[in-house]
Formats: C-alpha cells, structure tokens, sequence
C-alpha cells in the first residue's frame, strides 16, 4: 500500500483478508462472479468518492477483474466522471487493460 502511496483501500474480497497497516480500509464483501447490484454499486460509489478526500485510494478484489472495475464504473458514473458505460470501460482500461479485456474472467 505504501509502495503506491495509498491512504486508502476499499476491500471488496470476501474470500481474502486486506493487508493491515496505518491506511484507512472499508469493506465491501462481494462473492467473486456474482453480479453486485444496484444497491451494492451505489454503495462503492459511496465509499470510493468518501475515501477520495483521504488521499490516493486503491479498489481492490482478489484478481482485479470484475469486482473493483464494478465498482470504478458506478463511481464513474454516478459522480458524472463518464459519460456513459463505454466511456467508464474505456477509462478504467486506459488504466488496468486486464479489468476491462475479454480474457478476464
């Protein structure tokens, strides 16, 4: 965490324990494959725009596919920061390509 100089981490494994340390850290256990819902994207979003004002914030899941780029997209889009799904994917891609290609799990 401190090697990517994070003040933050919203968790969203529920199968793996977050590294513990002097950052802030918020969970969100969502199951790996399993869609997250209307309700659980609001909240990500919520925590991720909360964490924000902390510092640099790390979205994490155990592979960084599915759960955290989820989560980056309702971010993006709920706070207006896309324009659209395609702009939220092709943001988070330009960042993590892996997150967003057709080989991720």
């Amino acid at each position: 965490m401190r090697d990517g100089r994070f003040e933050s981490l919203l968790d969203l494994t529920a199968e793996l324990s977050a590294p513990s340390g002097d950052w802030t850290v918020h969970y969100l256990p969502w199951l790996d494959l399993v869609t997250p819902d209307a309700t659980q994207l609001r909240m990500a979003a919520q925590h991720i725009e909360s964490l924000r004002s902390q510092g640099p914030l790390l979205v994490c899941c155990a592979l960084g596919f599915s759960r955290s780029a989820s989560a980056v997209a309702a971010w993006l889009l709920l706070g207006r920061h896309a324009a659209s799904v395609d702009d939220a994917v092709t943001m988070i891609a330009a960042h993590r390509p892996s997150a967003c290609s057709d080989e991720a799990p």
